[in-house]
């Protein structure tokens, strides 16, 4: 219900304010709706038809209205009417003697819709007071019409007595019989018409200044905001910044003290008490300190041979040594003659993957890492400086052809494939944002990862014997008779059991060739399947690409990765949507994860 100055306006009050909308001129209804109400012509242009749209819209509105606000009281109020030309020129005493008068000639719903659009708080007062009685009494006492119009007529009369104006001989008669006095100052028409547009022309300057005057205080407000939000985000910057350097401090001196700890439990550790088998190599370097040969190379044979009797470990690592430099050699003559040769055998390839197990071997008895040459330190810098994941993948599908090729030792390929991994969870940590993690890396390894950090769907396929085999640096100590036997299967199952143990979601199916179909359940999650298929090679890749076939329509948006170096079913898992780990890259995954296998 809409009310002025939180007087309820019943609904024959409503229905004059309305007949005041239909009467108000268009320049009046378009420079209220461009001032005030912008809103209201949108989608109309400001000419005669768009003022009648916005009419309409008052007119409808104006029953579900609150409080009338007072653009719209002087929209109301308009340039002519009860209110303008009468209600408006007279005093609130004279309304309050005369009003029961005025509503017998008008109506009283009229009389006080005028009244309630009055810009005097006094009158709209009064108007409120009229309304209130009016509900107390729904049918007043008023005179009737001729009795009114001779009693306001003597009113208007005593006005212009008082003025020194008496009015004419007719006034009395003029107003008993409903006619308005002439103007003493009657002006010809069309100085009257252009008095009357240059006020409408001067009330719609009024509004536009108006409107511009609460637009800049609106402004004014906002860039007032605006500068309290910049202030209160460069405090809290400087707060922020503040503690950042507290906690850099901090790390430093957590750093510094851990070195320092490292250190000391490093002396603590090579110490005599902790290490008594160190007494008797220093007891002989004190001694060979206090003899004084005439030569230096003397001293230093007389050294060595007190070395040689004091410790065997030392003439035991001359001897691998002496051992790894012939593998060393055999391994590049092989790698000549592979290169060099018009039709190199294939039992070349044999022996040099064996030459190369037995080189780390060797290398893993002295303690010494696998030597740098010039490609890995080149693709080691390749992969550190990758700035996109399409440069990473292109270095990751140049390992995946040197595996194939047998262009590397495993343990370079297997270092290579580690700082890959490290390199790709350093750029997704750092570019993809943490609420909503888009285009996820398509590394198999990056994959399992997070899959079992956040125990995701995932299923792992596992070509058993190809990784038995593949892998014998890993799981050679396992062997039956130089072939991967029960204990290595158990050992990569339980590998993978160790693996997934905090993920159950993620699955994993280890497939191995035999006559007979069987499967073992070593964890909920892990399987070992024997494929079944009677006699004849391949029936274990068979297996599990039927199984990725079966899969792939019920559970396609779950990560499939398929661990083998067989090339045919590498490709047919490719088809299907899998991806391909190589087994050297598996390798880093059970070094890592994997635990001890033997």
């Amino acid at each position: 219900m809409p009310t002025i100055d939180g007087i309820k306006l019943p609904a024959e009050l409503v229905k004059e304010l309305r007949a005041m909308l239909a009467a108000a001129p268009p320049d009046l209804i378009l420079s209220y709706a461009q001032t005030c109400k912008p809103g209201l012509l949108k989608g109309f242009r400001p000419n005669k038809h768009g003022a009648e749209a916005v009419r309409q819209k008052l007119t409808a509105g104006l029953g579900r209205m609150g409080e009338i606000d007072d653009d719209l009281l002087e929209l109301l109020r308009g340039d002519s009417g009860l209110s303008a030309d009468l209600t408006a020129k007279l005093s609130v005493e004279v309304l309050s003697d005369q009003v029961g008068h005025l509503a017998a000639i008008c109506g009283m719903p009229r009389v006080l819709a005028a009244l309630l659009v009055d810009e005097r708080p006094e009158v709209r007062e009064l108007a409120g007071w009229l309304i209130k009685d009016s509900e107390k009494d729904s049918n007043p006492d008023l005179p009737d019409v001729e009795t009114a119009r001779r009693v306001l007529g003597d009113t208007l009369a005593q006005m212009a007595n008082c003025l020194g104006l008496p009015p004419p001989a007719d006034t009395a008669r003029d107003v008993a019989a409903g006619t308005p006095p002439a103007r003493a100052d009657d002006e010809p028409r069309e100085r009257q018409a252009a008095g009357e547009a240059a006020r409408r022309e001067l009330k719609q300057a009024q509004r536009k200044a108006a409107g511009a005057e609460k637009r800049a205080a609106a402004a004014e407000e906002k860039a007032k905001n605006v500068e309290n939000e910049l202030r209160a985000g460069q405090q809290q910057v400087k707060s922020l910044t503040a503690e950042l350097n507290k906690a850099r401090n901090e790390t430093a001196a957590v750093q510094n003290g851990m070195a320092e700890a490292v250190a000391q439990q490093v002396n603590q550790q090579l110490s005599e008490e902790v290490r008594p088998w160190l007494a008797a190599p220093r007891k002989a370097a004190e001694e060979t300190a206090r003899t004084e040969p005439k030569d230096l190379l003397e001293r230093a044979e007389r050294a060595l041979q007190r070395q040689t009797e004091t410790d065997r470990h030392s003439g035991n690592r001359r001897l691998l040594r002496v051992r790894l430099e012939r593998l060393v050699e055999t391994a590049r003559r092989i790698a000549d003659a592979r290169a060099e040769s018009l039709n190199p055998l294939p039992e070349l390839g044999d022996v040099a993957a064996e030459l190369e197990r037995e080189i780390a071997r060797t290398r893993e008895a002295l303690g010494e890492a696998e030597p740098s040459g010039p490609l890995l330190a080149t693709l080691l810098a390749a992969i550190n400086e990758a700035k996109t994941a399409d440069e990473l993948q292109n270095v990751h599908a140049l390992l995946d052809g040197m595996g194939e090729l047998q262009a590397a030792p495993a343990l370079v390929l297997r270092r290579l494939y580690a700082a890959c991994h490290a390199k790709i969870s350093r750029m997704y940590d750092a570019f993809t944002p943490t609420v909503v993690k888009e285009a996820e890396p398509r590394d198999p390894v990056w994959q399992v990862n997070r899959a079992i950090a956040e125990n995701r769907q995932m299923l792992l396929l596992l070509d058993g014997h190809n990784i038995l085999f593949g892998l014998s640096d890993l799981f050679d100590p396992l062997y039956e008779q130089g072939k991967p036997g029960a204990r290595a299967r158990d050992a990569l199952a339980q590998c993978m059991v160790k693996m997934t143990a905090g993920a159950p979601r993620c699955r994993v199916r280890i497939y191995y060739d035999s006559p007979d179909h069987s499967q073992a359940r070593l964890a909920a999650n892990v399987t070992v399947v024997y494929s079944g298929g009677g006699e004849g090679a391949h029936r274990a890749d068979r297996a599990f690409l039927e199984f990725l076939e079966q899969c792939c329509g019920t559970m396609s948006d779950m990560p499939r990765i398929l661990v083998t170096d067989d090339r045919a079913c590498r490709a047919r898992g490719r088809a299907l949507g899998a991806l391909y780990m190589p087994l050297q890259e598996f390798a880093t995954l059970l070094e890592r994860r994997g635990g001890n296998h033997e």
